[in-house]
């Protein structure tokens, strides 16, 4: 739904997919179209890489379906960048939006182990982010 919502703002993100059923062959089918790495993803219980599973070749499948196991799921070509940056935004109770400042956050094997505040990136770069969350 979070993918979907940005997409209808107009916010770029990696190309995804509805995992229809948590089967090696249809991952496999998944990885054929995408190409490998790719990353199945948790859409429930998921936050800051936890829920996550690097998928580098059909030999990752297997170990990714168990870790994944019993959750619904959607699948996202990998998408390279430099750094990722997040925003935390309130809505007061009048619906005016205020935006804490932009961070950064450094993962280690996909979870989120890091954060630094404010990110150490141009105030047009922070300032373009947060007007993007509370636009969104």
């Amino acid at each position: 739904m979070q993918k979907s919502h940005l997409a209808s703002s107009c916010v770029a993100t990696a190309e995804s997919l509805l995992v229809e059923s948590n089967t090696s062959a249809h991952l496999e089918n998944i990885g054929r179209n995408f190409g490998y790495p790719y990353m199945p993803k948790s859409r429930t219980l998921a936050h800051d890489g936890r829920g996550n599973y690097v998928v580098s070749d059909p030999e990752s499948i297997p170990p990714a379906l168990e870790v994944l196991k019993d959750r619904p799921l959607y699948a996202e070509k990998w998408a390279s960048f430099s750094k990722e940056l997040a925003v935390m935004v309130v809505r007061r109770r009048d619906g005016v939006c205020i935006s804490y400042p932009t961070a950064e956050t450094v993962h280690e094997e996909n979870i989120c182990k890091l954060v630094y505040a404010p990110a150490a990136v141009s105030g047009v770069v922070q300032e373009k982010v947060r007007s993007s969350s509370r636009r969104l």
